[in-house]
């Protein structure tokens, strides 16, 4: 409920644009920062591509980054009412945030730009998967996540986003935040898995999406044979691919399990690992 309660508020307030700015500086690494558009009205952000010094650490590079200004005529950091952020830290894929007391002031226009800028910026580094958020040294809001957001965008035509994957890696799951392409028109979940399967390979780029639809919090899903075609040999690798797919999905504010099928028939086992549908995210199997 209080997922649903967070998107319904940000689709008053919160609309991203497709434009980016790539950084300048040659070679060095980039991360990704949202800023508010002054170009548009009602409080919108956009998303930014900031270059920052090999020694800097990706996470202060996006909070520095949140904390100050482009320098740009048409973009502005998203806090305001001297709103900064005075800490950050990541343990265990989750992003705690210390705001300056400043924050208790602001309009809930204000507030809501600052926090779904956080939570994008800080989402697209891979090693954070949901954010917290303090003030005055009591909790805001938790378990924010990109997600919530870019469901609630409301926005049509075509835009760059980040999503977060689950790949597995030496017999875990790592998360990884991928950039792709939002064309509009395809549902969240659509465009999760079709990303989640280009980056596991193997065959399973091929697998088409037969059907995919959420109901009462299950995400049912039907697929072609070719799922499996990319099929392994060993029940914990198919455990990992399977809960890819599932601990990906889940992260939708909608979703709370999925159900796999292939070609109208579900998917009693896969490599081996028998499948008892639907399934919840298995957080155990995360590595960070």
């Amino acid at each position: 409920m209080a997922k649903k309660i967070l998107i319904l508020a940000l689709c008053f307030a919160l609309v991203l644009s497709g434009c980016i700015y790539r950084g300048n500086a040659e070679g060095s690494p980039t991360a990704v920062v949202y800023r508010e558009n002054l170009l548009k009205s009602g409080g919108r952000l956009i998303r930014e591509t900031v270059s920052y010094g090999e020694d800097t650490e990706p996470l202060r590079a996006v909070v520095d980054a949140l904390n100050t200004d482009s320098g740009s005529t048409y973009t502005r950091k998203a806090f305001t009412s001297g709103v900064k952020i005075e800490s950050a830290l990541v343990m265990e894929g989750v992003a705690y945030v210390e705001l300056s007391k400043e924050f208790l002031l602001a309009s809930e226009l204000e507030k809501l730009l600052a926090e779904s800028a956080i939570v994008l910026s800080l989402s697209a580094l891979d090693e954070v998967c949901s954010v917290d958020i303090s003030c005055a040294g009591k909790s805001i809001k938790s378990d924010l996540t990109a997600e919530m957001i870019a469901e609630a965008d409301g926005l049509g035509g075509e835009y760059e986003r980040s999503v977060k994957l689950y790949l597995p890696e030496r017999g875990r799951l790592r998360p990884k935040s991928v950039n792709c392409i939002d064309k509009g028109g395809t549902g969240s979940a659509e465009l999760i898995l079709g990303e989640l399967f280009k980056a596991l390979g193997g065959g399973m780029e091929n697998a088409e999406i037969l059907d995919i639809k959420t109901e009462d919090g299950v995400c049912s899903i039907d697929l072609s044979g070719e799922f499996y075609g990319a099929e392994p040999t060993e029940a914990n690798e198919g455990k990992l691919i399977v809960y890819s797919i599932v601990n990906s999905l889940c992260r939708l504010p909608d979703v709370e399990s999925v159900s796999i099928s292939v070609e109208g028939y579900a998917v009693a086992s896969y490599g081996g690992f028998r499948c008892a549908w639907p399934l919840a995210a298995n957080i155990s199997l995360i590595s960070y």
